[in-house]
């Protein structure tokens, strides 16, 4: 699957689905969302980044991709 980007997730059911590569910006009430059987997903991002001196959060470098 590659988005449930604007989905209004509360009475949706995802099964069997490779998410590695889905983006999930916009969606609503992901909270409900219903996830069953195998569902595959990406890793998180590893290491550390950082502008000069100065870290930069992992969540900031994900969004800007």
């Amino acid at each position: 699957m590659a988005s449930i980007r604007g989905v209004d997730a509360s009475m949706l059911t995802l099964a069997d689905l490779n998410l590695a590569e889905c983006v999930f910006t916009g969606a609503l009430h992901l909270d409900q969302l219903r996830l069953e059987g195998l569902s595959v997903f990406g890793t998180t991002p590893g290491g550390r980044r950082t502008r000069g001196l100065v870290p930069i959060p992992v969540t900031l470098v994900v969004l800007a991709r």
